[in-house]
């Protein structure tokens, strides 16, 4: 029987299961594996990285885009810490990704060996399952459940640490093959016939419910499902942030996002003010339910949600049904088509008082602006010039509450992608690079803070090595402005550690060999979005705008604060 090395072995099983791309960067532990790859590569492409954490965010977004495994590898040592922050933001995000992280020999290990690490120990707490690989012919078996795991259930991040001595092992031919692995309701019978029933007669009994829909609605595919659920019943729907795309935003029974960071003030209202709260695929966590006040004492809760230890987690449940939202909502449109007739909410007028409040929050960002462009500025022209099925990839800080709350997504879908689990900086400049290898054809806008951009400028030169042509627009302020308007709103205006050095990104990108522009006027915004779209390469355009502080954007308690700032 042939012999094979065990780095070829993972690679021929990350072929069999339709791995297209591998996002990393190479360190001393990781050459048998960029052998291995070397001979595969009309199969799957090795995307280099800058570094291991945009490696990582790049695995993030694909999966989040193509609903595949996200993989990204990187080396032992600095390289295993680096990445670390990817993975814990597609764990926590329940996005599945694998990371490979190569190792020292085994024999070398714990004699003060160079990158020596215990790799298994810094991963265990940031992801769902992780393990080392002890031998070449134990490879297949470790894949497949590393697959399984990743995709089943609550998905999320694996780690699988493998020794360079594993890698670089030869052994005799192991069975290369996948697993299929599959997760549904059987439509032939209802699964939750009882739970339906108490349901419905949960919402015959409320004057007013409303649906709160979170990521687990667009990660399980079941916006259509909500759609046809939402027009049998009239219950109108808010999202969250990652659930922002459940349902299109123009819809007349949609309330847009809620919560504490871009949250509507009138979607946040109308929450408060139901009696019944149907959560779907959301873990109520603190920014989507204004630190667990968005839902009344005295009102009902509805949980829905893959993850068990998630129902009843913040608010007592009424009823809570673990289950995906996609199993669910088509068993219980199923039983809607099946009983009911579609109630007439057109005309309601709850619906028409939405769509009043749609316009009157839209409508209350156009104002007299100061001479510096406002981040609101940049959002609408992108409104007017982008086609509905672009990608926004959009980094914590100062562009999150203006496209959560302000950006009309019109088409459902995951169009829009915010790092909501932990807030990693640096995450939509890779991320946009691997949106647009996901999706070729489709426009590509990344949206950064110059904070931001300060963690991951290298990845340019990656944006131009790949021709990937996004488009990044960077909120330039001059300093960390989401920190400087905490210190504004709660630490008596005691700025520190918080300005940079005045720097114009679009000579840096420049340097860089990607084509960019500087906007100091608003009259300037559109003309510039209209010849960074057209371009067809990469194009950074550098915004100067104000700090947020001059104009606190839409985040719930900030308002708050600043009214109460202003009234002494």
């Amino acid at each position: 029987m042939i012999s094979i090395k065990g780095s070829k072995i993972l690679v021929k099983m990350l072929k069999v299961y339709g791995v297209e791309f591998i996002f990393g960067v190479p360190g001393d532990t990781g050459t048998a594996l960029y052998e291995a790859l070397f001979d595969e590569k009309e199969s799957i492409k090795h995307v280099l990285a800058r570094q291991e954490r945009s490696a990582g965010f790049m695995a993030d977004v694909y999966a989040r885009l193509t609903g595949k495994t996200g993989i990204c590898e990187a080396p032992s040592g600095g390289g295993a810490t680096y990445i670390l922050p990817a993975v814990a933001e597609a764990n926590d995000s329940s996005i599945p990704l694998i990371a490979i992280t190569t190792d020292v020999a085994e024999n070398e290990k714990n004699k003060n060996t160079i990158t020596d690490l215990d790799q298994y120990s810094i991963f265990k707490p940031i992801t769902k399952w992780n393990t080392v690989i002890s031998s070449a012919n134990g490879i297949p078996a470790v894949i497949r459940k590393a697959f399984r795991l990743a995709n089943s259930g609550r998905p999320g991040a694996i780690n699988l640490s493998i020794p360079k001595n594993v890698l670089e092992e030869e052994v005799k031919e192991e069975e290369i093959a996948s697993e299929i692995y599959r997760e549904k309701t059987p439509d032939e019978k209802l699964k939750f016939e009882n739970e339906i029933k108490e349901f419905i007669h949960l919402i015959k009994n409320a004057e007013f419910p409303v649906i709160v829909a979170g990521g687990g609605v667009l990660i399980s595919g079941a916006e259509n499902e909500l759609l046809e659920f939402i027009e049998y019943s009239g219950i109108p729907v808010a999202t969250t942030i990652t659930g922002k795309g459940s349902v299109s935003e123009i819809h007349p029974l949609s309330l847009g996002v809620i919560g504490g960071n871009g949250g509507r003030d009138y979607a946040n209202e109308i929450v408060k003010n139901s009696d019944l709260v149907i959560f779907i695929g959301c873990k109520t966590g603190s920014v989507a339910t204004l630190n667990w006040s968005l839902v009344s004492k005295n009102a009902r809760v509805i949980q829905i949600d893959i993850d068990p230890n998630v129902i009843g987690k913040n608010y007592k449940n009424t009823l809570g049904i673990t289950t995906n939202a996609k199993s669910f909502l088509r068993e219980l449109t199923v039983f809607y088509r099946n009983n009911f007739r579609k109630k007439e909410w057109i005309n309601d007028p709850i619906t028409k008082r939405i769509l009043e409040y749609r316009e009157q929050w839209l409508t209350s960002f156009d104002r007299k602006f100061r001479k510096k462009i406002h981040p609101f500025q940049i959002i609408k022209e992108m409104q007017k010039l982008l086609p509905d099925d672009s990608i926004i990839i959009v980094d914590p800080g100062t562009a999150t509450p203006y496209i959560a709350g302000c950006y009309i997504q019109k088409k459902p879908g995951r169009k829009i992608i915010f790092p909501r689990a932990h807030g990693g900086l640096g995450y939509a400049l890779p991320s946009a690079i691997a949106a647009k290898l996901a999706f070729p054809d489709l426009p590509v806008f990344s949206l950064i803070g110059d904070g931001s951009i300060g963690f991951c400028l290298g990845e340019l030169e990656t944006a131009l090595r790949l021709n990937a042509p996004a488009v990044f627009i960077v909120f330039n302020n001059g300093c960390f402005s989401w920190i400087k308007t905490l210190q504004f709103l709660y630490h008596n205006e005691k700025y520190f550690s918080v300005d940079f050095h005045p720097l114009d990104y679009s000579k840096i990108a420049s340097a860089f060999g990607i084509k960019s522009m500087k906007i100091k006027q608003p009259s300037e915004i559109e003309t510039a979005l209209i010849k960074a779209v057209n371009t067809k390469k990469p194009f950074l355009l550098d915004f100067t705008i104000d700090e947020l502080h001059f104009d606190i954007p839409p985040v719930h308690f900030w308002k708050e604060i600043n009214k109460m700032k202003n009234s002494e």
